[in-house]
């Protein structure tokens, strides 16, 4: 491994003289106030670099490398901004500082039609085409944000464009040095098929940034998501790399993301929770919405229907039973099990007796019956459910009951 010193050598860096440190300073003020998002931190910066150099504080950082990371906590202490950095040109080709841009997509469809994506941002959009072929059987989706730092706004605006029948506003970007605006729209048009009522989560941690940030803190303004995991990194507007001499460049955000700024950032998840815990928390959540997705499209089961929509049935008037059991029930109108072939009827069982008891009884008509157990704890006590499958749509009775141990 090369020393500090052995560096600056190799990439032909000579050491700094005070005048040269001095110059940087000066460029790095220069253009913070001429291209930054945060113009006004200039003349702070310039007057706390130059006050700490007249009190000799960078004596001993001579060599460009060292000068670079020493600045760099400087100005990062002074706005208050992680992101600005000055490093070494040569820092560009280190390839461990490097994103993997081939990492393949990854969607794995989980129980109970949940599908868990991982996306390359760097993904074309032939490739983002085919991760939503594989979610065509998926009633949720869950998008896997955490450590993603990719700057990629083609990405995000094919991939938002699934998401969105409607042609939609992304962002909004003001370039600081040009005074100009740009905005980043959804395409009206897609290969495949446009998933835009699909339920979607977004798993964040504090290594979220550039644009998976953004997108994250997009989608939850427009409540298209839900965010769960830790808070973001804080970096979303875009970035760019300006030269401020002797081997060094200064990266700042230059282009303001005007809509995503409104968001108090870093964003805060809707659910707070510690990176590694973010999929177990929000899996369940999933699960229920997955539900809830396919009973609003008629998909769902009898008993899906029945969960979801329990508090809006409309049952049947209350019918005695005729014999020794101290019941009464009614029935609503029957939801038919596609997988099954047969019809469940949504019911509730009052019991008016003194004691606890557990009755077993047989529900159905003249040609086929099933039976069911259901425990009463005191009397006026209620039990709502959902019966086995009928063949039979018509409303059933109880045929018999008794007291079971």
């Amino acid at each position: 491994m090369l020393a500090l010193n052995d560096v600056n050598y190799a990439f032909g860096y000579d050491e700094l003289a005070e005048s040269e440190q001095k110059q940087i300073i000066d460029n790095v003020a220069k253009i913070i106030e001429k291209s930054s998002v945060y113009p006004r931190a200039a003349i702070k910066v310039k007057s706390q670099l130059t006050e700490n150099l007249n009190q000799y504080k960078y004596l001993g950082y001579e060599e460009p490398l060292a000068f670079a990371e020493r600045i760099t906590l400087d100005l990062q202490d002074i706005t208050n901004d992680p992101q600005l950095v000055v490093a070494l040109k040569a820092k560009a080709i280190v390839i461990a500082d490097l994103p993997e841009e081939n990492a393949p997509n990854s969607v794995e469809l989980l129980d109970g039609n949940v599908a868990l994506v991982t996306l390359n941002l760097n993904a074309k959009n032939s490739e983002i085409d085919a991760v939503f072929t594989q979610l065509k059987a998926a009633d949720v989706l869950m998008l896997d944000l955490r450590d993603q730092s990719i700057e990629n706004l083609s990405a995000i605006q094919y991939f938002t464009s699934y998401l969105f029948e409607k042609k939609t506003l992304i962002e909004s970007f003001y370039h600081h040095e040009t005074k100009e605006s740009e905005q980043l729209w959804t395409k009206t048009k897609v290969a495949g098929v446009k998933r835009p009522d699909i339920p979607m989560y977004i798993l964040t941690n504090n290594a979220t940034a550039k644009s998976a940030e953004l997108l994250a803190t997009r989608l939850k303004q427009l409540k298209r998501a839900y965010i769960v995991g830790e808070q973001t990194a804080g970096d979303i507007h875009l970035r760019k790399n300006v030269v401020v001499g002797h081997g060094l460049y200064l990266s700042i955000a230059s282009a303001e993301a005007t809509q995503a700024s409104q968001q108090k950032l870093p964003l805060k998840p809707d659910l707070l929770v510690v990176s590694f815990l973010a999929f177990k928390e929000s899996y369940p959540m999933a699960k229920h919405s997955a539900v809830k997705y396919r009973v609003k499209q008629g998909r769902g089961t009898p008993q899906e229907t029945y969960s979801i929509n329990r508090d809006k049935i409309t049952y049947a008037d209350w019918q005695f039973y005729k014999g020794a059991c101290l019941i009464k029930y009614r029935l609503a109108e029957p939801l038919y099990n596609a997988n099954t072939e047969k019809f469940q009827f949504p019911f509730q069982v009052m019991y008016y007796g003194k004691d606890r008891v557990k009755m077993s009884y047989q529900l159905g008509g003249q040609n086929e019956h099933l039976t069911q157990k259901i425990s009463f704890e005191n009397k006026g006590d209620i039990r709502t459910g959902v019966s086995q499958g009928l063949r039979s749509h018509n409303k059933p009775s109880i045929l018999r009951c008794k007291k079971v141990s």
